[in-house]
């Protein structure tokens, strides 16, 4: 329970960072599409406790995140409308059902998204300004460190976490919506 909560928080704020464009310019252009980053994403409180190192990519409405958790290796690809989960351990990618997407139902509409203020804040030994944006009564903070994103902070569920965003540029990797040869697909 505790790694798939952590799973979906990440996929949330994957999802979300396209929404979250406004913070950077360059942040903004890149998340536009097509760009990508890698992450470290540290999720503590509630019961849970990890770190999960993963990348997203956007290209249009087409989005990929790869996520490794402890050697937990699994990727979501949403394109074409629909989301696939692709996991390496089992070799299966599963096509989620018609209208249940990658994020369990969560939150994937932004467009309530606000920003509600600004200020200073410590992350890894920097102190760094940052935005704060709201959505549904759900606060994050946006760090800044050198007019790029550096890092993305919020509290779910009593848990808090932060992602710290790494190698931001324009463009995706080759094959970054391709799904692995030889994988069985369950739900097509």
């Amino acid at each position: 329970m505790r790694k798939k909560f952590a799973i979906i928080w990440i996929l949330i704020v994957a999802f979300s960072l396209t929404a979250l464009a406004g913070v950077v310019d360059d942040f903004a252009n890149i998340m536009k599409g097509p760009g990508s980053f890698d992450f470290t994403a540290q999720v503590s409180g509630a019961g849970v406790n990890m770190t999960m190192k993963g990348s997203l990519a956007v290209e249009g409405k087409n989005v990929a995140v790869t996520m490794d958790l402890g050697g937990m290796k699994m990727k979501v690809i949403s394109k074409d409308g629909a989301s696939y989960m692709i996991t390496d351990a089992q070799k299966m990618i599963m096509k989620m059902p018609a209208g249940q997407d990658a994020t369990q139902g969560l939150q994937t509409d932004f467009s309530d998204l606000k920003k509600t203020g600004e200020g200073k804040g410590e992350v890894n030994g920097k102190t760094l300004p940052y935005e704060e944006y709201e959505i549904q009564g759900k606060k994050s903070k946006i760090y800044i460190n050198d007019g790029k994103v550096y890092a993305i902070e919020g509290v779910e569920q009593g848990a808090k976490s932060l992602m710290i965003i790494e190698n931001l540029k324009a463009g995706v990797p080759k094959g970054a919506f391709d799904f692995p040869a030889g994988y069985q697909k369950v739900g097509f």
